[in-house]
């Protein structure tokens, strides 16, 4: 039920909420009147008990849901505060508990209740649907929190500094920035990877609980994991990547670039379908200093061909080099070539190092 008005979108789930609940109790109220015509077919007997199992451990934990996100917000506001070099997963303990300590507050004392009175069947499903759901949180809310939410906090903030000396909103501004663009230090992930050993102790309760089996095939443990990883990983990795995860992007023909040193590229990327503007003819030459090892990259730009733009004014096209990739804080990372008002098929003849 996709709507773009919240009014109405929330008026909606309103109705279906009414809806759901009639629908629900006439059906325990049909369950527990017709339940004794039925006691004679086991097959539809056990089918109606499973349907009335899975109802009561999948609304019950739907209640928790919204405290589970509550506490998992915290434990995302004490990782942040997690400050220092990266240190080994056995020697960060003390973070690991206070991080936990919100959320582990709940499910503590929630399992513990559960242990005692569910019987053994339900408590594996609520178990089950639990950690699915504390899992989820942590990675949607912590490993990989929604731009929504730091639009948000940004907003708030912003509207707070106006009323501060200029000074001071210079200093709450920067901060600000700095917070939109924060990600999870080295040992932050660390923090959470030992956090996540600790949840699943919990959920294992020394063998009364989930099988340790269970977590090992678990796909939002995994998912998670590979969230997590993300934040270890070079620039040249990631980028490895998404290219070999890309589908449909060419033939797997092998390239060679002219140079000292020459580049094997994996596949040839075929021109895009949606909206292409035209071709650029590059020349990329590799060299390494036999002394150093320091890379250098040549750049030549020849020409444009094919170029498709719609302009009112004088057409000036250029093209921009752009260098992606760590250790660059001292490289020039954008170049551009010089315009060529009014030229359809340009030859630019430039070279660039990087």
């Amino acid at each position: 039920m996709d709507c773009p008005n919240p009014v109405v979108y929330a008026d909606m789930m309103k109705r279906f909420s009414k809806t759901l609940n009639k629908v629900l109790l006439a059906y325990a109220d049909m369950v527990h009147k017709d339940f004794p015509k039925f006691s004679s077919n086991e097959k539809l007997a056990c089918i109606l008990m499973n349907n009335v199992q899975q109802l009561r451990y999948l609304l019950f934990v739907a209640t928790l849901e919204p405290m589970i996100h509550e506490q998992t917000n915290k434990l995302g506001a004490l990782l942040s505060k997690i400050k220092g070099p990266q240190l080994q997963k056995t020697q960060v303990a003390a973070e690991v508990d206070a991080v936990l300590e919100p959320l582990m507050d709940l499910l503590e004392g929630s399992l513990q209740r559960y242990f005692q009175q569910c019987e053994k069947t339900v408590l594996k499903y609520i178990l089950k649907e639990l950690w699915r759901i504390t899992i989820v949180s942590m990675e949607k809310m912590v490993v990989l929190p929604p731009l929504a939410d730091k639009t948000v906090r940004i907003g708030q903030n912003f509207w707070n500094c106006l009323s501060m000396p200029l000074y001071t909103t210079t200093i709450n501004l920067q901060d600000m920035a700095r917070e939109c663009e924060r990600s999870l230090t080295p040992k932050q992930c660390t923090v959470l990877d030992a956090a996540l050993d600790a949840i699943k102790e919990c959920f294992h309760a020394g063998g009364q609980g989930l099988k340790k089996s269970f977590f090992e095939k678990s796909p939002e443990l995994q998912s998670l994991k590979y969230a997590l990883s993300l934040y270890t990983q070079t620039t040249e990795q990631l980028i490895k990547t998404f290219i070999t995860s890309q589908k449909q992007q060419g033939e797997h023909l092998p390239v060679l670039f002219p140079g000292t040193l020459r580049q094997v590229v994996p596949f040839i990327d075929l021109p895009s379908q949606e909206q292409p503007v035209g071709e650029v003819s590059v020349q990329v030459d590799l060299f390494s200093h036999p002394g150093t090892g320091e890379q250098k990259v040549t750049v030549k730009i020849l020409a444009a061909n094919d170029l498709r733009w719609q302009t009112s004014s004088v057409f000036k096209p250029f093209v921009e080099v752009h260098l992606v990739g760590p250790h660059l804080s001292d490289k020039k990372r954008k170049m551009a070539t010089k315009s060529k008002p009014g030229n359809w098929a340009p030859k630019f003849n430039e070279t660039f190092h990087l």
